[in-house]
């Protein structure tokens, strides 16, 4: 196993030495960051330590992953230590060479024909529906699936579409994505109310209880045997909450809901099976980068066919009527998935859905959760232990709720990911684009921000009452000058598909070594005196 992020050489920036962090050219008379950061292998007193107390981080299958189809990762002329997977998976080398060898060897034609290559991409397009339904255990009798072109597309569709009554609403997790809050711009135009439900108990930071979410969710309802759409958060991308979906989604549907489930955070790493949830899932949507990193361009709606014939088009276009009157005023809309494609689906990218998805299947079955749990909780506890060398005060307040929890009952409530602070030596905030710098230099990739999730990130910030005061029109600039560093977000540091013991590990140092004296201080005036670019303005 060998350690990632060791030497590195970014365009515009010096190599790290001995694993230490450098500052741009421009502050090469300054001495390195860190005192350097030491390898560690699989033969390590750290990875032996950690591997007898997480046994189930063991997965033969993974390592051989790791070692043959992402070596781009450990190559020594330019490792990187990939700690993004929540933003985008990244996609196996050899699925990438089958891609290429599917291309060079066939010929494949838009599928709006019969002629024999545009057969073969119909061929394909419905193997690739098949392998998406049976990944999700999803009836083909009771299940249908729409292509889009990511998750948020595929939340339009329902947002759009939904045949809001009188006296509907729509009820949305409120740690969701901004592409499930905007969904409400739809159900205002159709005069439905908005409701929100926080599945966050904020007094104990915790997923409330089994008792509190019947009486939310009853409360939501009200007296209406049809109240509306039921959108939830299978997995927050910066919270890393699990939903009780085998417990909420059931709730929601027995209570007469409409029920949408944002999967794109939670399949990457976690099995999902509609069979499972015995029928109440009326839709699921996500993004096929996001679980095994290719194709970028492709996204699904799987949705329930009797729903798929409910939901109303507002317009027509290519790909989606069988005869258009023109001049004149009649149309005739295609019939299933076809009514909600416009134009031609990106046929090229469905080649490679089964055998992704097929990788993606035995890594599930070989631990890949429990691999990712074990080193969430491991990189958590480790954190946690880090402190300023002058002084001890906190260096790190880690956001993330549930995740002190003890390990075996963290697994089923968090997701692999840690939203994290930094607090300089007098106890400010520091911002958290100043530790993605950091980081970046280090060959590290985090994310910095609020991830597209407002109500997430004001919940575990505790910054709510400030979030209540947000108005229409008030830019990222604005609430800068109100709320200081702070309204930059949280860092945020995730695992997922190849993710191994020495990207951890090696985060670890990084984040030890920033926590010396003076080093942080010396990073903070790197990041706020750099040259800014001007070209996007």
């Amino acid at each position: 196993m060998k350690l990632c992020g060791i030497n590195f050489c970014f365009p515009g920036f010096n190599g790290a030495r001995n694993g230490a962090i450098q500052l741009p050219d421009d502050d090469e008379s300054d001495e390195n960051l860190s005192q350097g950061i030491t390898p560690v292998g699989n033969s390590s007193p750290e990875f032996l330590s950690f591997l007898a107390k997480n046994p189930e981080y063991n997965s033969p299958f993974l390592d051989e992953l790791r070692q043959s189809d992402f070596k781009r990762l450990d190559d020594p002329s330019h490792p990187s230590c990939y700690l993004d997977y929540t933003g985008a998976g990244l996609y196996p080398e050899s699925l990438a060479a089958s891609f290429a060898d599917l291309l060079t060897k066939n010929v494949y034609g838009n599928p709006h024909s019969t002629n024999p290559s545009s057969q073969l991409s119909s061929r394909a397009n419905e193997a690739a529906k098949h392998a998406v339904l049976a990944f999700l255990d999803a009836n083909p009798n009771v299940y249908d699936l729409v292509w889009t072109s990511n998750a948020t597309g595929a939340l339009k569709i329902l947002a759009e579409g939904y045949p809001y009554q009188a006296g509907q609403s729509l009820v949305i997790s409120t740690d969701s994505h901004n592409s499930v809050n905007g969904m409400r711009a739809f159900a205002d135009r159709a005069g439905a109310k908005v409701e929100y439900l926080d599945l966050l108990d904020d007094m104990r930071g915790l997923r409330i209880s089994s008792h509190e979410l019947t009486e939310r969710l009853l409360n939501l309802k009200g007296s209406s045997a049809s109240p509306g759409l039921f959108v939830t958060t299978a997995q927050s991308n910066i919270t890393g909450l699990k939903a009780p979906i085998h417990e909420l989604v059931p709730l929601a549907s027995s209570l007469g809901f409409t029920t949408l489930l944002d999967a794109a955070a939670l399949l990457p790493t976690t099995k999902l099976s509609l069979e499972k949830l015995h029928g109440s899932l009326d839709a699921v949507a996500f993004s096929i980068y996001k679980m095994i990193g290719l194709p970028t361009g492709l996204g699904a709606l799987v949705i329930k066919k009797e729903l798929l014939e409910k939901l109303r088009k507002p317009w027509f276009c290519g790909g989606t009527v069988q005869l258009v009157q023109a001049p004149g005023a009649a149309v005739t809309m295609e019939q299933g998935p076809a009514r909600f494609e416009d134009g031609t689906t990106d046929f090229l990218s469905t080649l490679i859905i089964p055998p992704a998805f097929a990788t993606l299947e035995k890594a599930l079955s070989n631990s890949l959760g429990a691999r990712v749990a074990a080193l969430t909780f491991w990189t958590v506890d480790q954190m946690s232990k880090i402190k300023h060398e002058v002084g001890n005060s906190p260096f790190i307040l880690v956001r993330s709720p549930n995740i002190l929890l003890p390990k075996a009952e963290m697994a089923k409530l968090h997701g692999g990911l840690i939203a994290f602070e930094v607090m300089d030596k007098t106890g400010e905030y520091v911002s958290c684009e100043v530790i993605e710098y950091a980081a970046s230099l280090q060959g590290i990739s985090l994310r910095a921000g609020c991830m597209c999730n407002p109500g997430g990130a004001a919940s575990i910030m505790k910054m709510k009452e400030m979030m209540s005061e947000l108005r229409s029109g008030e830019t990222k600039k604005d609430i800068q000058a109100k709320w200081g560093v702070r309204a930059a977000g949280v860092t945020r540091a995730s695992f997922g598909l190849a993710s191994n013991f020495s990207d951890a590990h090696y985060f670890i140092k990084f984040m030890e070594s920033l926590s010396r004296a003076g080093e942080l201080e010396k990073m903070m005036s790197a990041f706020y005196n750099k040259p800014r670019d001007t070209s996007a303005c």
